[in-house]
């Protein structure tokens, strides 16, 4: 649908999402694809893409295993957008943000409007995220798993299971799996912090790891939650935690 113009099939909540989403929101500008000169791949892409000179990677909005919401009720969603965090999910690095300076100080209206619309759509990435399922997901490493359990369990569990409303789980953590794995670098490197807000007045914050752990480390432990509780996914590089601590 072009910018700004109505669809007449859709509710007026709807209509009023997709232009807080599209439009006014602006969340394309992150989580898109970009091409070689650096252009979102198209005005209402919402696929997911690193943000340039950040690095971090804006999930896809259209894919459930990333970013998507359309698996979410509705107040989920909007706690997320309001407080930063929900029983489904938190937000960190640049969308932490977010929050802190934007959408939280909108009206639930426009957040139910927002939720709505999010929901809408179209799971578009279900048979390439099929596809990811079905390779073969790497062993834990014993030298990740010590790493783990000495700085790592006492907050997340033995078992990642975490701690209802302080520690996330990272068991079934869709955060966990997300291809390209800059966000999970970030996080380890430079702690998680959650914006302060009135639902979330006292957020719960990762300490960085920058200066306790090698980039081999790193990418160690990384490994080790991405193949551990069910978690599924490829391998982080030594190369890779380098290039993404490197990222100013």
């Amino acid at each position: 649908m072009p910018e700004n113009e109505t669809d007449g099939a859709k509710s007026s909540q709807w209509n009023r999402g997709a232009y807080l989403v599209e439009t006014l929101g602006h969340c394309n500008a992150c989580h898109s694809r970009r091409n070689v000169f650096g252009a979102t791949a198209g005005p209402l892409d919402l696929a997911g893409g690193l943000i340039p000179i950040q690095n971090w990677y804006a999930p896809s909005l259209k894919d459930n295993a990333e970013a998507g919401v359309g698996d979410w009720p509705e107040r989920e969603v909007v706690a997320l957008l309001k407080s930063g965090v929900s029983t489904r999910g938190s937000v960190q690095g640049p969308m932490a943000e977010v929050v802190a300076r934007s959408t939280q100080f909108l009206s639930d209206a426009d957040l139910e409007a927002m939720a709505a619309y999010l929901k809408s759509l179209p799971d578009a990435d279900a048979s390439r995220r099929a596809a990811r399922d079905d390779d073969a997901a790497p062993a834990p490493t014993e030298a990740g798993a010590k790493l783990y359990t000495t700085h790592c369990a006492a907050c997340h569990g033995d078992r990642g299971e975490g701690v209802a409303g302080a520690y996330p789980a990272l068991a079934g953590n869709r955060a966990i799996a997300i291809t390209p794995p800059a966000n999970l670098v970030h996080i380890v490197l430079r702690g998680g912090f959650l914006p302060t807000t009135p639902g979330n007045p006292r957020p719960y914050g990762m300490p960085p790891f920058a200066t306790v752990l090698s980039d081999e480390q790193v990418g160690q432990v990384l490994s080790h939650l991405r193949a551990s509780w069910g978690n599924r996914a490829p391998q982080v590089s030594t190369l890779d935690v380098r290039r993404y601590r490197s990222a100013r």
